[in-house]
């Protein structure tokens, strides 16, 4: 089994009930989340570099190893989405090919990109949304953290969608989704009924962020960010609002019988300009 050779790493312990596969050897640590860190590792058996996404605690990646057997199956890795290797330990412990930046890392060094670049890792993306619809799977997290440039150096613009552990089918869609607030969709905020469609408002969000280097949205809750929706896009019209179930929360009605936004008594302001982003 491998070990950190850096003091700087977490420490991760390794239990009977999370065996690491002695199979690979580790080289340093990449990154981690609440659920699970993730490794870039050397595998004896292949002799390739591979990226390990190893549970942590009582934690399992069960859904997420059964997410991407799926997508293998449909092939796509051939359309921008990271290639999964194998699942190890009870799906404990995840394989993929390894990458070697995320695009957020990648837009702070490269700042500011051209246009052709940011159209060129744009369409990579939207060409993996349009694999996803096909097999009718919602990726629903879809950030510049959850997108890889593959190698810097040799293939700079080229980009694999990662991190499907909240990715669901599209006949699950009455299930809550936790959406990272920079790339939420309105209609999560609203309470409408939900799609595929909610995947390609955040790659819009992605592609604000690598134009600008900077948030679209940069609100600190849902009424904030509806205070950004409106300031960009205008006000909601009447027939969404009177769609979305939680719209006496954010919504009032008019002198002339039309949906407003409701003024915060919190909030100084709401617009664009009247605030600094994170």
């Amino acid at each position: 089994m491998g070990s950190f050779s850096s003091t700087s790493t977490p420490d991760i312990r390794f239990d009977s009930n999370h065996p690491f596969p002695q199979r690979f050897e580790i080289i340093k640590f990449l990154g981690e989340g609440g659920s699970a860190v993730v490794l870039k590792c050397f595998d004896t058996f292949t002799h390739q570099d591979v990226a390990v996404k190893f549970a942590k605690g009582k934690y399992k990646l069960k859904h997420e190893a059964e997410m991407m057997k799926y997508l293998m199956k449909h092939k796509l890795d051939q359309q921008n989405v990271i290639k999964f290797h194998h699942s190890f330990s009870s799906n404990s412990c995840l394989v993929f090919e390894m990458c070697d930046i995320n695009l957020k890392d990648y837009i702070k060094q490269r700042h500011p990109l051209k246009m052709q670049e940011i159209r060129t890792v744009i369409q990579q993306l939207a060409t993996a949304l349009e694999g996803l619809k096909k097999v009718k799977v919602i990726h629903s997290d879809i950030k510049t953290n959850n997108i890889m440039v593959v190698n810097q150096k040799i293939k700079p613009l080229q980009v694999k969608l990662i991190d499907f552990g909240l990715a669901l089918h599209s006949n699950q869609t009455s299930q809550p989704i936790n959406q990272c607030l920079f790339y939420k969709a309105p209609e999560l905020i609203l309470g409408l009924p939900y799609s595929t469609a909610l995947d390609i408002w955040s790659l819009g969000c992605v592609m604000g962020k690598m134009l600008l280097n900077c948030v679209l949205f940069p609100g600190t809750s849902d009424y904030e960010n509806l205070c950004y929706f409106t300031d960009v896009l205008g006000p909601a019209p009447d027939y969404l609002v009177d769609a979305c179930n939680k719209s006496k929360g954010f919504f009032k009605k008019s002198n002339s019988n039309q949906w407003i936004l409701k003024t915060n008594p919190f909030t100084v302001t709401c617009g664009i300009l009247g605030r600094g982003t994170p």
